[in-house]
């Protein structure tokens, strides 16, 4: 019988390992995408937010501005 291991692992390895949350993680690979976006002026910030995988602006603008 394969071992389960516990819902708490990957994400305590993860963070072992990487130094930041699944999430967090995530979010900073999000980051680049945005950057490359903002020199096409057609597109609305709103916009890039959803074209880099964030559901709302604010979560967007948040990450943005962190980084």
């Amino acid at each position: 019988m394969p071992l389960k291991p516990a819902p708490s692992v990957l994400p305590r390895s993860f963070r072992s390992a990487l130094g930041c949350s699944v999430w967090q993680y995530v979010a900073r690979q999000r980051v680049p995408i945005a950057s490359g976006s903002k020199i096409d002026a057609a597109l609305s910030l709103t916009k890039i937010a959803a074209m880099s995988g964030f559901e709302r602006y604010s979560s967007f603008a948040a990450t943005f501005k962190a980084s």
